[in-house]
């Protein structure tokens, strides 16, 4: 018996010294004075683990991916990282907010595992997978400190999980499209073509070229879901097929309801246009024009490069001084401020407060020619040395490893993208396409239906695609539908719809040189000479330079059609 008893008490004793070393039950979760979710996990003087989430959109398969406005809580739950047993209990963080508090957290090392759920009560994760994704670093906490480790990008005051999450439901909805003014636009239009961008994926669905005034376009993209709607614009334009002619593109913005639901009609009318000189005085112009989303026009000018600021009249200044030959530059629609290289690096200097700040290394990069960007901020640009063309995403903070997209095989005179990221260049013979895949990181030819897709990396630089046969080509751009705009040495600004291969022109009438009168004429009815460098907004307008007989046919002057 005594034996026994004291086998009892041992076992007791074991029990009470183990209790006491175990961290004291979870306790309710409650806001702490910043209103930031906090839940407290143990010892009175442990320390504070800080969470920070983010919603990262998974893969945009034929659907709109998810985004952070789409999770209604995410559950965090803390665990050792020696046994990875779970600590306490799970911390919920009701969006939009998305950074909450372990506290009273005892000594030890720490890891975090996150999840997200579309609606209050729902077991069903909206993470690719379906499991909870685990912290990027570690946090070791000692003498009521907390030490982060293992860093990877997060910063050292935090644990971080990006979440990747699911693609939204596909949409499926069928949208009606009318297109009047036609003649008004082009007095001898016979038939036109519409392209629907969804602004939400990026991507657009186009109509071939037909008789029509009315147009179905079917298996649209609807909204995210009941909380998001999903804008769309249309681009239409008209065309003369006898006479080789087109009248520009004009973009009509539309929508979606409430509950996601395209528009059932987008009624577009296309107006007439006439040639516009923003500013009056010629300039020295070198290489290519960019513009922004708010209109901008910018030129390089030596070594510098110069903004054109919207308005009435157009005033130019000096925006970014590269300080040596500028091998590449571009802006961005997304971008409040402009890239470039001198060969090494790709820089960027950002406008901010009226005031262009000095450039800093965006990308490093060696060999760098022509750069172009995307609505998603992505660069492009052409290596010199490997004769391919290489992209670099932007993950909203940094840009990540660079991948040769295309082989073009002689040096890129031009090249640039359309909204969701499909590359068009020129040699300056043919324009050619290489398709960025439904993944948003393989690219493929133009057709990319017909092909299995292949690795990232690793993945062969494509040829691309000719979708305009032409000789001379002075410049090229796109707009966000993909309708292809270029020069050439015959005097005419000519263009191609997207998703077709015809050649119409566009602007000018053909005369040469000295002919260009500086009025204010319809574009084709306007002689032109040398148009180049073209350059379309996201709005739909369209800038050129053209030499101008006022000086006798030496001067460059800025042209647009708004």
């Amino acid at each position: 018996m005594t034996r026994r008893n004291h086998r009892v008490i041992v076992t007791v004793l074991m029990s009470v010294l183990l209790a006491a070393c175990q961290p004291v039950g979870p306790q309710a979760t409650i806001p702490d004075a910043a209103g930031v979710p906090t839940v407290s996990v143990g010892v009175a003087n442990g320390s504070t683990i800080t969470v920070r989430l983010s919603a990262l959109a998974g893969l945009r398969t034929t659907a709109l991916p998810r985004a952070a406005n789409s999770v209604n809580n995410y559950s965090v739950t803390l665990h050792d990282n020696g046994t990875n047993v779970q600590v306490g209990v799970p911390l919920i963080i009701n969006g939009p907010a998305t950074t909450g508090n372990f506290t009273l957290v005892p000594v030890g090392s720490y890891y975090i595992k996150a999840n997200a759920f579309a609606g209050p009560g729902q077991t069903n994760s909206i993470v690719i997978g379906g499991v909870a994704i685990q912290s990027l670093n570690t946090v070791t906490i000692a003498t009521g400190t907390a030490t982060y480790t293992n860093v990877s990008g997060s910063g050292t005051t935090h644990l971080v999980v990006n979440l990747p999450l699911l693609d939204g439901t596909p949409g499926t909805g069928t949208s009606n499209i009318s297109v009047a003014g036609r003649t008004s636009a082009l007095a001898t239009a016979d038939k036109s073509g519409v392209s629907l961008v969804n602004n939400g994926s990026r991507r657009s669905i186009a109509n071939p070229v037909n008789a029509s005034i009315t147009y179905q376009l079917s298996t649209v993209q609807e909204g995210l879901n009941s909380a998001t709607a999903s804008s769309h614009d249309v681009w239409a334009f008209s065309v003369d097929t006898g006479a080789g002619l087109a009248s520009m593109p004009a973009s009509t913005v539309g929508g979606a309801s409430a509950t996601g639901v395209i528009a059932a009609v987008y009624n577009v009318n296309l107006a007439a246009r006439t040639l516009e000189t923003p500013v009056a005085a010629a300039q020295t112009i070198a290489g290519p024009l960019h513009v922004n989303s708010l209109n901008d026009v910018f030129f390089l000018s030596g070594t510098d490069i110069k903004r054109a600021a919207a308005g009435t009249p157009f005033v130019v200044t000096t925006a970014v001084a590269a300080g040596a030959a500028v091998t590449g530059w571009t802006v961005g629609p997304n971008f409040a401020g402009a890239y470039f290289s001198t060969g090494t690096d790709i820089r960027s200097s950002v406008l901010s407060g009226g005031i262009w700040q000095p450039s800093t290394v965006a990308r490093s990069a060696t060999n760098v020619g022509i750069i172009a960007t995307d609505e998603a901020r992505n660069l492009y640009w052409y290596d010199t040395v490997t004769g391919k063309v290489r992209r670099s995403t932007f993950d909203g903070t940094a840009y990540g490893t660079a991948y040769d997209i295309a082989t073009p095989g002689i040096a890129v005179t031009a090249m640039a993208t359309d909204a969701y990221g499909n590359l068009f260049y020129t040699t300056g013979t043919d324009v050619k396409r290489v398709v960025l895949g439904t993944d948003e990181a393989t690219y493929q030819p133009s057709n990319p239906a017909a092909i299995s897709p292949v690795p990232l990396i690793g993945q062969p630089a494509l040829a691309g695609t000719t979708v305009a046969t032409a000789a001379g080509i002075t410049s090229l751009d796109v707009d966000r539908a993909g309708n292809i705009y270029f020069s050439d040495a015959s005097h005419f600004v000519k263009f191609v719809g997207a998703g077709e291969t015809t050649i119409y022109k566009l602007a000018g009438n053909g005369t040469a040189t000295g002919a260009d009168s500086l009025t204010g004429a319809t574009p084709l009815a306007t002689a032109l000479e040398s148009p180049n460098r073209v350059a379309v907004t996201v709005s739909g307008q369209l800038y050129l330079t053209s030499l101008g007989s006022l000086g006798g046919g030496s001067l460059t002057y800025l042209r647009r059609i708004p």
